[in-house]
């Protein structure tokens, strides 16, 4: 099992501060081939720099509501997917979109 690094900073240019949307966040999931990385067996460690100030929930759906579904759900992803590189708001952002992706899942039926 090797260690994989998520680093947003690849998302980032001068002017961005904040990541939105769903479509960006299935574009950043293509970027980091993160369906890739649901089939192996790799610990991925996602890290973002200061500079990077919220990311939305829909973003946050868009890259890894995929993955929670793929692991199983929270708990399987928070085991796989290590957040304590990022500052204590984005952790909050981040857990925020995958409580969403729960309350989807828990409505659609599961699927």
């Amino acid at each position: 099992m090797a260690i994989v690094m998520i680093d947003l900073q690849d998302l980032l240019n001068d002017r961005v501060d904040t990541l939105i949307g769903r479509p960006r966040g299935e574009a950043a999931r293509q970027h980091y081939h993160v369906d890739a990385l649901d089939g192996s067996s790799d610990f991925i460690e996602i890290a973002a720099p200061k500079t990077l100030r919220s990311i939305t929930p829909s973003f946050v759906q868009g890259m890894f509501g995929p993955s929670v579904r793929t692991l199983g759900g929270k708990e399987a992803f928070l085991k796989r997917y290590s957040l304590s590189r990022l500052s204590e708001g984005l952790r909050y952002d981040i857990l925020e979109g995958i409580d969403r992706v729960m309350i989807s899942r828990s409505v659609a039926g599961s699927h």
